[in-house]
């Protein structure tokens, strides 16, 4: 059955192009995947003539795990190529994680007036599209519809919504992103958390985070995760560090072939 994208078309080409190619290469270690595009799961092992490749194949591609150190020559390799560079700060579970969201969860409340839907094999169009709808609207590009629906990944998909109106107003996710024999292994992508404007400052983003980080531990054992967060988003940031993820030691880097890629990015 044909998948369904979501985004700008050549969003939506990056993202068809990169389940395909992982298609052919997800027995390797040194590729990841979540649903947007084939990355370069480790660039101390990867290398950097990789990541170029990846990039010319797919339009877009990022590398993981870039020490901070080598992010001034990775930037200016990309330029040097004729790539845009856009970096990450990439936010690392300290240890503390699990802990953390069940703290939350046990903490905070989201309300009578909010359901939770998990997304899974018999969510219907209208809800993946409401999930994809509330995740755009922040700036977040969501995986394609057989990630969304558990298909091709492990994954946690949650979204909240207004039991007066039908709305879903906030989502966010985990899902399994590196082979079982990659270094990285135990280490999960969260985040595409975002939440309509007007019901900001409820900390639905924050709670749904927290339920998808310890639904994705009880379900599949994951107990560390990762996400890139800009070093201005200094929201993102506060809010990851209320669950004791934290950056510093690394970066991503996502490149971009202008060529075949025209969004100013491929997510916020």
């Amino acid at each position: 059955m044909e998948d369904k994208y979501f985004g700008p078309s050549d969003v939506q080409l990056v993202a068809r192009r990169a389940k395909a190619l992982f298609s052919i290469v997800k027995s390797d270690p040194e590729f990841a995947w979540y649903g947007r595009y084939v990355a370069l799961a480790d660039f101390d092992t990867g290398g950097f003539e990789t990541f170029l490749s990846l990039i010319r194949l797919q339009g877009a591609c990022p590398a993981y795990w870039i020490a901070v150190d080598k992010a001034d020559y990775v930037e200016t390799a990309l330029l040097n190529a004729g790539f845009r560079a856009d970096r990450f700060e990439y936010v690392i579970s300290e240890g503390d994680t699990l802990r953390r969201a069940r703290e939350i969860l046990s903490g905070y409340d989201l309300g009578g007036d909010l359901d939770v839907i998990r997304l899974g094999p018999d969510s219907s169009e209208q809800d993946l599209e409401r999930f994809a709808g509330v995740a755009m609207d922040g700036g977040v590009l969501p995986p394609p519809a057989s990630v969304l629906r558990g298909d091709t990944r492990k994954g946690v998909f949650l979204m909240a919504k207004d039991r007066a109106s039908g709305r879903v107003v906030s989502c966010a996710a985990a899902i399994e992103n590196f082979h079982p024999k990659s270094r990285r292994a135990d280490h999960a992508f969260w985040g595409m958390l975002s939440t309509l404007p007007e019901w900001r400052g409820r900390k639905i983003a924050l709670i749904l985070g927290a339920r998808a980080i310890v639904t994705l531990f009880e379900d599949h054992g994951f107990s560390k995760f990762t996400t890139g967060v800009r070093a201005e988003n200094g929201g993102s940031m506060a809010l990851c560090a209320k669950l004791d993820m934290l950056p510093g030691k690394w970066c991503s880097y996502v490149g971009m072939d202008p060529a075949q890629f025209t969004s100013a990015r491929v997510t916020k």
